[in-house]
């Protein structure tokens, strides 16, 4: 008899939890998954005023530029007149729209801001 109480508490449970998918507060048509973005990153090979491409050793892709990207050169907010064809760049995109553009090479973290990822590591 206990084992039937505890199958039913497990499926109460189960029932009150969010659906896989869902973010907090908002609700997604059924099947829809949010689009996970994806990081790119190469050389930049060409810009517009509206969207840059970055080559890897053998394929090349090109992101849609908006006013929302966030995009950062030496760790600085930049703008995408800042970019130089040639130089290192890392894109983080959603079906191909930056989310977010680095360019020139990846900043190194100082002395501080490493001893506080391990410290967020180690919670």
């Amino acid at each position: 008899m206990s084992l039937a109480i505890t199958l039913t508490a497990h499926a109460e449970k189960k029932e009150k939890a969010e659906p896989k998918g869902e973010a907090k507060g908002k609700a997604q048509a059924p099947g829809q998954l949010k689009p996970k973005g994806v990081p790119y990153a190469g050389t930049l090979s060409a810009k517009t005023a509206e969207s840059v491409t970055i080559k890897k050793k053998v394929a090349e892709k090109t992101f849609t530029v908006t006013s929302a990207t966030k995009i950062t050169k030496a760790g600085k907010p930049a703008t995408l007149a800042d970019a130089t064809v040639g130089e290192e760049a890392a894109v983080y995109a959603v079906e191909n729209e930056a989310k977010s553009l680095r360019l020139g090479a990846k900043p190194e973290k100082t002395d501080g801001e490493k001893k506080e990822k391990k410290e967020k590591k180690s919670e």
